[in-house]
């Protein structure tokens, strides 16, 4: 196995634009002895957690403490507790594969013999390529097939002093390095590795395992570093390679530029850039030369090539209303011309809407040119489609096409509003440049149909009615009515009818129904011979009904259960059955056999009616009837028929 080491020289260029000074103030934090080739990110955590590399991969921090580095430097290097500190790149600027290289760098400082993660790149999904450094009394470099066993190199920790850590893997082959000195190597058995871009866990593992220690600068590449690079991360001393980019280049745009480096046994630039191959830049740009020596040492400059763009500045793009002039001034550059006659500076009035071209030359000497366009215009003001309402209805009045908006009749636009009559109601719209234009809209305004329920209609429960409006051309009823067909209301209620005449506008009325209820009533008559009800003479007893008309005019309907006692029978004085005196004004004495005791005598008056009942408890009882009215009365045995009498109260 071969391993790659490299340099990096100070850079010696001045960046000439703003740019390109934060790129070189981000640059200017990866040491010199940092390889810039393959370098993925840096983070020296020099008081904060980003990444110094031209990635700007930086990490989220979740509680980790800056500390002192291996130099001595305050708030130069992160410390984790092993509890619940840890730091995360979701997504770094790479992603490694079982069969692409790459080199992970960094120095920690233990304390203690805890364990923990201390640098993971990988996920819990099955197959994928991870790798972690971790260590408790040993530290391990391993690489791993998702759910399969790892591949491990193991060293021991010193415990209270900074050590540094270089895991390579090339083309399989794990290498790892401790203080500069080869401690194992190993291969990766596996296949079928699937590829991703997995987050990058620092101070933890992706299933927590937190890692209690300091650490600082880590850096990774996608490359093997070689030996002399290594030597030069662990020395932080860059080697003696000098690799010169050349000066600083300031063209125009569309020229050509040859970047030819020297100093160094291979040379090789980014951006594709050929050594000493012409090309042609699109934009300005910071060009970094990396020179390699037969030793596997290498160093780095940068060359800055600054495209000049002519900068012309036509001015910004103008809506113009039409017939109002409009003055072109361009900036930024000499010996200004414009086409289509117009001379910068001086007013002009467009007749039409158009692009106008301008060119000059700059402080660089780069020509260049601009556009601007002046659009001429009236703005499209649209007050809204012609509207016919009915009396009372309201009007959206909203209109379209500019910003602000005055109505004639005073609404405001987007309000609505009742029109009184016919007529035009006209908007004026004014856009952003000032511009007005006007729109009218027509407005018809429809008088009320004027619909007629009829009369109120009183009628009796069960008849039906039939209710006609008038005055329009369609009609609809509340409660199921259709207009002009009988129908049968169950209860006195108010009936609406809503209506529209030819113009479709709706108005409504209201009648009352007023439903008369048929009473019902019951009577239970006892009677002697017969009974007279409502002029009727019933002479047998049995249940009788009669319907007559009540107040409302409606049927009343009343039943009539009669019971008749008829007297034409003899009186009777069976088995010793007799009264006394007769008549009487005070007490009726009913002398019986003892076989009617516990009978019940019933009183009955002259028409009919039942007035007392007496229980024949003694063979001779004294009834008194002093309570009632003087007249002729008749007596009767409930379950002797035959025994009636008359006696009369005086």
């Amino acid at each position: 196995m071969y391993l790659y080491f490299s340099k990096i020289s100070i850079m010696k260029k001045i960046l000439l634009s703003s740019f390109l000074l934060i790129s070189s103030l981000i640059f200017a934090q990866v040491p010199n002895y940092v390889p810039q080739n393959g370098l993925k990110s840096y983070w020296p955590f020099n008081g904060n957690t980003n990444d110094a590399s031209a990635a700007a991969s930086h990490l989220s921090n979740s509680g980790a403490v800056l500390a002192t580095d291996r130099f001595g430097t305050p708030n130069s290097a992160y410390f984790f507790n092993g509890t619940n500190q840890s730091m995360i790149q979701s997504t770094p600027n790479w992603t490694f594969s079982s069969t692409s290289d790459f080199t992970m760098s960094v120095w920690i400082l233990k304390t203690s013999t805890s364990g923990g993660v201390a640098i993971m790149n990988g996920s819990t999904a099955a197959n994928n390529f991870i790798w972690l450094l971790q260590g408790s009394t040993n530290m391990s470099f391993g690489t791993n097939k998702q759910q399969s066993a790892w591949i491990n190199i193991s060293t021991s920790i010193p415990l209270g002093s900074w050590t540094h850590y270089v895991c390579v893997y090339e083309a399989g082959v794990m290498t790892y390095i401790k203080d500069n000195v080869i401690v194992g190597t190993a291969n990766f058995p596996y296949t079928g590795v699937t590829s991703a871009n997995l987050p990058l866990y620092v101070g933890k593992g992706i299933n927590g395992n937190f890692f209690n220690a300091a650490i600082d600068d880590i850096g990774v590449w996608d490359r093997a570093l070689t030996a002399c690079e290594i030597n030069d991360l662990y020395t932080s001393t860059p080697s003696i390679v000098t690799v010169d980019a050349g000066s600083d280049v300031s063209l125009c745009n569309g020229t050509a530029v040859t970047l030819a480096g020297t100093g160094a046994t291979n040379l090789s630039w980014d951006q594709s850039v050929l050594n000493g191959a012409s090309f042609t830049p699109s934009t300005t740009a910071t060009y970094t030369l990396t020179g390699t020596d037969g030793a596997g040492c290498s160093g780095w400059d940068q060359v800055t090539v600054t495209v000049n763009q002519g900068l012309v500045n036509a001015g910004a793009d103008t809506l113009l209303c039409n017939g109002a002039p409009i003055t072109l001034i361009a900036t930024g550059a000499a010996g200004i011309s414009w086409d289509n006659g117009v001379t910068d500076g001086v007013p002009f009035t467009p007749t039409s809407t158009g692009t106008y071209t301008v060119s000059g030359t700059d402080g660089t000497g780069c020509f260049g040119t601009d556009q601007v366009v002046v659009t001429l215009y009236q703005p499209t003001v649209n007050a809204g489609s012609n509207v016919t309402i009915c009396a009372g209805d309201s009007v959206l009045f909203i209109a379209t096409g500019t910003n602000t908006y005055v109505w004639n009749n005073g609404v405001a636009n987007g309000n609505y509003q009742a029109p009184n009559s016919t007529g035009y109601c006209t908007v004026i719209g004014t856009d952003n440049a000032n511009c007005s234009n006007s729109d009218s809209l027509f407005i018809t305004v429809n008088p009320l149909s004027n619909i007629q329920a009829g009369a109120d209609v009183s009628i009796c429960a069960g008849q039906s009615t039939t209710l006609t409006a008038a005055g329009g051309v369609y009609y609809i009823w509340n409660n199921g009515v259709v207009n002009g067909s009988p129908f049968n209301p169950a209860t006195t209620s108010t009936y609406v009818v809503s209506g529209a005449d030819s113009s479709n506008c709706v108005n409504s009325d209201t009648v009352m129904i007023t439903v008369n209820q048929p009473t019902t009533s019951s009577l239970t008559v006892n009677a002697l011979d017969q009974y007279t009800l409502n002029g009727t003479v019933y002479t047998n007893s049995g249940t009788y009904t009669q319907v007559i008309q009540n107040a409302a005019g409606c049927d009343s309907t009343i039943t009539l259960t009669l019971t008749l006692d008829f007297t034409g029978l003899n009186e009777t004085n069976k088995l010793n059955f007799s009264w006394f005196p007769n008549p009487t004004s005070d007490v009726l004495n009913v002398e019986v056999d003892e076989a009617y005791l516990g009978e019940t005598l019933h009183f009955y008056s002259a028409d009919g009616r039942l007035v007392q009942t007496v229980v024949l408890s003694e063979e001779i009882l004294s009834i008194d009837v002093k309570e009632l009215t003087n007249g002729s009365y008749v007596c009767r045995l409930t379950n002797e028929a035959n025994v009636v009498f008359r006696w009369i109260k005086n």
